[in-house]
């Protein structure tokens, strides 16, 4: 009977969330029943939130999830000041396994921000530079921002979107010319083009009007899209700021 105690007060503490004292951490395993169906971790502050898809992670039968407020913020400030918290979270097993969909993040702002452009970004230690999440989604009734990324662990935060009319985001082409094609900018314009999940950027300038497909920004020749991307993927999401 002493055993069967034991064994029921492991299982209790395994599939229960462990909050942390200031109400901004929680840590959980999720076994598979949960990762079929999917689950939603929530801080009980609720200013935090990691969604995990039914069947998103792949190979093993449980994982262990933290989602928590990072101690030292500043040391990942640089250059951009973000309007939330920091949070670090993570999706941890000793054996190996797969993420076979995004995961979704949520986090809070304080209510001054609600009229104002948003994003969700995660640190990209790579670089040393934040990188923008995709799929975003600002609920300004209850304050709070979401973002998808298949990554098993990560630091976000929320940050505000900078109103820069000489930086336009969309798709990347590539064609057999001189020069980059784009409708954004005048005819000569000095450009940055930057790969936004990777960083890699090419400067080249503005010679013809185009593309004029939607959804594309600029059209880049064979040599500078290979500098920022497989040439076989066709298309990219890029960023296209004026240099002069």
């Amino acid at each position: 009977m002493r055993y069967l105690v034991l064994i029921a007060t492991l299982f209790i503490v395994l599939v229960s969330p462990v909050w942390a004292d200031d109400g901004l951490s929680v840590t959980t395993v999720l076994h598979r029943d949960a990762l079929s169906s999917g689950y939603t971790v929530v801080n009980p502050a609720g200013t935090a939130a990691l969604g995990i898809p039914g069947n998103a992670v792949k190979q093993t039968a449980k994982v262990r999830v933290k989602l928590s407020k990072v101690a030292h913020p500043e040391d990942y400030y640089g250059d951009e000041q973000p309007i939330s918290d920091l949070y670090r979270f993570s999706l941890h097993n000793q054996s190996t396994f797969k993420l076979k969909k995004k995961l979704w993040l949520r986090l809070s702002y304080p209510s001054a921000y609600a009229d104002r452009d948003k994003v969700i970004k995660y640190y990209d230690s790579a670089t040393d530079r934040w990188r923008k999440l995709t799929a975003f989604n600002d609920n300004t009734t209850t304050y709070n921002v979401t973002g998808h990324l298949k990554k098993k662990h990560g630091i976000i935060a929320a940050f505000e979107k900078p109103s820069d009319e000489n930086i336009v985001q969309g798709m990347a082409s590539w064609y057999d010319w001189t020069g980059a094609a784009c409708n954004a900018f005048p005819l000569g314009s000095q450009i940055r083009v930057t790969n936004v999940a990777t960083g890699a950027y090419v400067d080249t300038t503005v010679v013809s009007t185009g593309p004029f497909i939607p959804g594309r920004v600029v059209d880049l020749t064979r040599a500078d899209f290979a500098a920022i991307a497989d040439i076989s993927a066709g298309v990219v999401e890029v960023t296209v700021q004026q240099l002069d």
